[in-house]
């Protein structure tokens, strides 16, 4: 877990000194390297997915492959499936496919609604 905790800083470090690419790569491998149980898991995933809704950096062919391995293995939580689906949606809206886009859209919601008590823990 210390390797979560040291990327994670280092994201953070890195959006402060306005360099957004390579904070998304260290929230990126935060997610990767924290375990399922980690509290702040999520925040690792919703840091990354983020900085591309924000336009703060652009995003590329591997950051969609990767957010849609994370959704297609359900690797994490509801919380962060649906961030991943809606941060899908809008990338692709954003190379110009809304008939993908809305596929994902549409599975956020899916998820959503289905949420139970102890996905919200």
């Amino acid at each position: 877990m210390q390797a979560a905790i040291t990327f994670l800083q280092k994201a953070g470090m890195c959006a402060q000194q306005g360099n957004w690419r390579e904070s998304a790569n260290n929230y990126r491998k935060a997610y990767d390297k924290a375990p399922e149980y980690w509290e702040y898991k999520f925040f690792c995933i919703s840091g990354y997915t983020e900085i591309f809704r924000q336009e703060r950096a652009a995003f590329n062919k591997d950051d969609i492959e990767y957010l849609k391995q994370i959704k297609s293995k359900k690797r994490g939580s509801v919380a962060a499936i649906c961030c991943t689906e809606f941060t899908l949606g809008f990338l692709i809206r954003m190379q110009g496919d809304r008939k993908e886009a809305a596929t994902h859209y549409r599975s956020c919601i899916k998820h959503f609604e289905n949420i139970t008590p102890a996905d919200k823990t």
